[in-house]
């Protein structure tokens, strides 16, 4: 994914080589949800250490973002709206 377009962040991980497994998860356990949404990983050095932010997009813009986080969250799923970049 090139970065284009809202995403919402459904967890930050320590270890890259989790991404993909623990995005595989999330897509099958909220299919109607995810199902045509592209896994992006944007890492963050921060303080405690580096992250490896799982990320669900592109989203057409805000609103849709903050609709399917809300979803998300109904499901006991926390997640946060990220913004296009640029």
């Amino acid at each position: 994914m090139n970065g284009k377009g809202w995403r919402v962040q459904l967890i930050a991980l320590r270890r890259q080589e989790q991404t993909a497994a623990v995005w595989s998860k999330l897509q099958q356990a909220n299919q109607d949800l995810l199902d045509g949404l592209e896994l992006h990983v944007q890492l963050a050095e921060l303080s405690e250490g580096t992250f490896y932010r799982v990320q669900a997009g592109p989203l057409a813009d805000r609103t849709a973002a903050t609709s399917l986080c809300d979803t998300l969250k109904t499901r006991s799923q926390d997640c946060l709206i990220v913004a296009p970049e640029g």
